[in-house]
């Protein structure tokens, strides 16, 4: 008898494709709420995500990287809008931040929601 796994991988698939759409729900929600925060710069709004994602305060070191991070992601979605809509998807136009904005800052809360830290694992 031969094993096929085509409907095993199928069903792996569409698992992962989910996976992921719930991921980048909830890093888009995560920077919606880090926008939405009385924090009005950068920096502080590094330290407000950060402190959401992992419950305490992020080193100078770590600050310094996610900082790296953001103004890479600003710099790419600043030129390209197609790309910044894509990444925050139709739903999200209707809120009031700027798209380019709530992008950049979806992508770096993927980041954070993915760190070790965040993530429970068995």
């Amino acid at each position: 008898m031969k094993w096929n796994s085509k409907p095993l991988r199928n069903g792996y698939r569409a698992f992962e494709v989910e996976a992921r759409r719930k991921s980048l729900l909830a890093s888009r929600a995560m920077a919606a709420r880090v926008l939405a925060s009385p924090a009005t710069d950068d920096a502080a709004r590094l330290q407000y995500a950060f402190r959401l994602a992992t419950s305490r305060e992020a080193s100078e070191n770590e600050l310094e990287t996610l900082a790296d991070y953001l103004a890479k992601h600003q710099a790419l979605f600043a030129d390209d809008r197609e790309r910044a809509e894509t990444v925050v998807g139709e739903e999200a136009k209707l809120e009031e931040h700027d798209v380019h904005e709530l992008a950049t800052w979806t992508m770096l809360s993927r980041v954070l929601l993915n760190l070790d830290e965040t993530v429970s694992r068995p």
